[in-house]
């Protein structure tokens, strides 16, 4: 009759082998997770949920560029990495390392992700500011897609906290839609505005987290044609066009001489947002200005179109202003005074290039000069 073993032996040779196991296979899938992470198309996600803004840059990023954004310079390229807070420049402590700290808060326009740090507009002015005396700490608070509305949620959450002397808020009209469009920051029947619940559920959270942490995870849905954590997946969720015969320029409406009702309710909710900001900046201390950024669509496209008008967001918030009396800087109207404007964007693509960025720093470096 053969004798049983113990089952305290079965069970230690059970968990030996699991740890056995596991002592091997972690490190080999570092190792592969770390060999795949070195190719673009695996690359971990660069976007990360967040509660108030829905996405934003993750921090600590870190990859290599094609300068310029440019088709074709992919031998061009730079080191492009992100602070702790996911934004372009150092990183953000609540000690102050200057006098005068400004924060400038804004979309992609702002984030400049074709660019090095040294070369964006928000760097520039840092670097003009200081050519006499070292005084100006400017922060910039940026990430690509972001509405008038994650924008100002970024600043009441988050900021806020970081107390600047100076709020810069750079508004371009695509900000007006995309604000208003995704019905994410609302005005509720009381006339607040109210976050909304995330639409983001629990299981693409997941698996956006995967795809923030394994390139493993990236190889494997690459192969099945899945997307978790790109920006891509947000229109499963969220909206962005108004949907009025704006098929291939989802700004268009925008600049309508005769404006669609629901174009006009969305410029009434920038005045909303815009209010907010200023009321926030009341309450602690800190000197609101906005600065309207025009768009290439303007320049490019809206100027041949019978029915449309160019500098429409200029024209709205400069009235809109006459109540509010925020410090205003009009690049709309500093653009057009140029033989080319359109010399200031990228050809191909929208936005800024490098003339762009150094047009922007060197007239928003004056401004935040101004009491």
């Amino acid at each position: 009759m053969p004798i049983k073993e113990p089952m305290h032996s079965i069970r230690v040779r059970i968990v030996g082998g699991i740890l056995i196991f596991t002592i091997i296979a972690i490190p080999l899938l570092l190792l592969i997770d770390y060999s795949l992470s070195t190719n673009p198309n695996y690359a971990k996600a660069s976007y990360i949920f967040d509660k108030h803004t829905i996405w934003k840059l993750k921090p600590k990023l870190k990859g290599i560029k094609v300068y310029e954004g440019k088709p074709g310079n992919e031998e061009n390229t730079f080191l492009l990495t992100l602070n702790n807070m996911g934004f372009r420049g150092r990183h953000w402590t609540k000690n102050r390392t200057k006098k005068q700290r400004v924060i400038i808060l804004g979309d992609s326009y702002v984030a400049g992700l074709d660019y090095p740090d040294e070369e964006i507009f928000t760097g520039q002015i840092e670097s003009r500011l200081n050519e006499v005396q070292e005084e100006y700490e400017v922060l910039n608070a940026s990430c690509p897609a972001w509405g008038i509305d994650q924008s100002l949620l970024r600043w009441e959450n988050e900021g806020i906290a970081f107390k600047p002397d100076q709020l810069i808020f750079v508004i371009n009209p695509n900000d007006v839609r995309e604000g208003y469009i995704k019905e994410h920051l609302f005005v509720n029947g009381l006339n607040v505005l109210e976050q909304a619940k995330n639409r983001v559920h629990f299981k693409e959270r997941c698996l956006w987290y995967m795809a923030n942490k394994s390139s493993i995870f990236q190889y494997i849905q690459s192969k099945v044609g899945y997307e978790f954590g790109s920006f891509e997946r947000m229109f499963e969720f969220y909206t962005f066009n108004f949907g009025l015969d704006d098929r291939t320029d989802w700004d268009r409406p925008l600049f309508a001489q005769e404006l669609d009702p629901e174009v006009a309710k969305a410029y009434i909710y920038v005045k909303k947002c815009l209010a907010h900001m200023q009321a926030i900046c009341s309450e602690n201390n800190v000197q609101f200005k906005l600065v309207i950024l025009p768009s290439q669509t303007e320049f490019k496209n809206i100027i041949h179109l019978e029915g449309y008008e160019m500098g429409r967001l200029s024209k709205y918030l400069t009235a809109l202003n006459k109540d509010l009396k925020i410090p205003l800087l009009d690049l709309f109207e500093e653009a057009s005074k140029l033989e080319n404007p359109l010399s200031l964007f990228q050809s191909w693509e929208y936005h800024l290039n490098k003339k762009g960025h150094d047009f922007v720093a060197a007239h928003l470096s004056e401004f935040i000069q101004e009491k």
